[in-house]
């Protein structure tokens, strides 16, 4: 079995620096979203909101997306969320009714043409129409198109616990495992499919869930030498 060193070599020798920053990338603002996930607590969620466009996180039109595409998901379980997320009288700020115009859509709200009339301005037409030309919810988005949606499956995740999404980002690994067994880094997704092995080894120490889910597919594909060998990488198994 390679080594840890040895599996990251890899990956750093093929992915550029932009999709590498991954799990860094995630761990410095997605922090506050584990939170969520551990405790659950929709009360929070305006402050959260406000605390990152307070943080410039919202600026950033990738970040922006990512926090949307957590809302999302709890809008999109959860409907009494609404009534404290979506109320008049919460007072956010313009990245931060963005971000909710962005979360409105890929929950596939009812109310969404509403919200979005709401949220944005005359100023935002370019961000409305990108609104309304993008998919939803998130899983009709390729997972594999660019590091930012990879890091919009993750936060989803943490958002419900969805073993739907964990899947989607660990057969992204597992695709990195084929391509990079074939030799194939040259791939049009390998990128994604490297980050996302990275990924999953960055957070799957601090998440139980996902390392029973990965030990159950390793437990599949025990006879994928390639695939076994890069689970048994991110769990830190012999």
């Amino acid at each position: 079995m390679r080594s840890v060193f040895v599996f990251f070599t890899l990956i750093l020798l093929a992915v550029p620096a932009s999709a590498l920053d991954i799990s860094k990338n995630t761990a410095q603002y997605a922090r506050d979203m584990e939170e969520y996930y551990k405790n659950g607590k929709p009360e929070v969620l305006p402050g959260l909101l406000r605390a990152f466009e307070a943080r410039g996180v919202l600026v950033d039109g990738e970040k922006r997306l990512v926090t949307a595409a957590f809302l999302a998901e709890i809008l999109r379980r959860d409907p009494a969320v609404q009534k404290i997320l979506l109320a008049p009288q919460t007072n956010f700020g313009e990245q931060a009714r963005k971000t909710l115009a962005w979360a409105a859509h890929l929950a596939c709200l009812p109310n969404e043409r509403s919200l979005l009339e709401t949220w944005l301005q005359k100023k935002d037409d370019f961000l409305l129409r990108q609104i309304q030309a993008s998919p939803a919810p998130l899983e009709r988005w390729n997972i594999y198109a660019e590091p930012s949606v990879l890091r919009m499956y993750w936060a989803a995740f943490l958002a419900s616990g969805d073993l739907r999404l964990l899947d989607d980002i660990v057969a992204a690994a597992l695709h990195y495992a084929d391509l990079n067994a074939a030799g194939l880094n040259g791939d049009a997704d390998f990128a994604v499919s490297a980050a996302a092995a990275a990924l999953l080894y960055d957070q799957a120490p601090g998440h139980v869930i996902v390392q029973r889910r990965l030990q159950a597919i390793l437990a599949r594909e025990a006879g994928n030498a390639g695939r076994a060998g890069v689970l048994r990488e991110i769990l830190r198994a012999k």
